[in-house]
């Protein structure tokens, strides 16, 4: 088969686009970290302790309160904390002003500042990946970047920001569960007292409880308080392991 002058043309043509293509696309380098969320006693277990409550390792049910990891990787504060974070291989300049000198014209670099983190941040996405077994619980995330070193050091950035997050929420929820056991003792308590006044003011109020009807008053009485005793006596252990989860954190 014989190609006409015309066709060799766009074929050439279209040969010679395809090489520019491919010398244009930048090249990147992948770093990878994988978490794997530690339960029990262990020491090691401070990472991600409460790591089912974000959408990640066992106890998964659909009805408790799920935080889900990639939504906390992709927020807008840590994809801006990423771009204004200074970078040892960069030699001390941010991601921000980097990417801002490869701008080829001179009025993108003077360019509003928050509309060039917009433009930035959407620009992060495509090289930020997040991936997360829902068995084993565990959570790789991918970095690409021009060099091999910047992808690890945003790696680290983003490994960093997890702990740190995942850490304050948990000690968040460990401060409010305290306040409502706190509260609850209090409430607890003033029953308690209340019950006790009652049995004090029927005791004084009746000398003498032989017959069936006060002291099925009194019984009733009496096992109301052993109830709210145990109820309050529980409660209170409970505060004190919750504050000495607090303490560890």
């Amino acid at each position: 088969m014989i190609l006409s002058r015309q066709n060799l043309k766009v074929i050439i043509i279209f040969i010679c686009l395809s090489i520019l293509f491919l010398l244009l696309q930048k090249k990147t380098f992948e770093s990878s970290i994988s978490i794997y969320p530690s339960y029990g006693g262990s020491e090691n277990s401070s990472l991600l302790d409460l790591a089912s409550n974000f959408g990640i390792g066992k106890s998964l049910n659909a009805n408790d309160p799920v935080i889900y990891t990639p939504d906390i990787i992709n927020s807008y504060y840590l994809k801006n904390k990423i771009l204004i974070n200074s970078y040892s291989s960069l030699e001390g300049e941010t991601l921000f002003e980097h990417w801002k000198s490869k701008k080829i014209l001179p009025s993108l670099r003077t360019f509003e500042k928050e509309k060039l983190i917009h433009s930035f941040s959407q620009k992060i996405d495509d090289q930020i990946k997040v991936n997360i077994n829902r068995v084993s619980g565990m959570i790789v995330i991918k970095t690409y970047f021009e060099s091999t070193a910047l992808s690890q050091e945003i790696n680290e950035l983003i490994y960093q920001y997890l702990i740190n997050f995942i850490n304050r929420s948990s000690t968040e929820d460990a401060k409010n569960k305290l306040n409502y056991l706190t509260k609850r003792s209090d409430e607890l308590q003033f029953e308690l007292n209340n019950i006790e006044n009652d049995l004090k003011e029927f005791l004084i109020t009746n000398k003498d409880i032989q017959s069936p009807l006060l002291q099925t008053e009194y019984l009733r009485l009496m096992r109301n308080i052993e109830l709210k005793n145990q109820s309050y006596s529980m409660l209170r252990l409970e505060i004190e392991n919750e504050k000495i989860n607090l303490n560890k954190n």
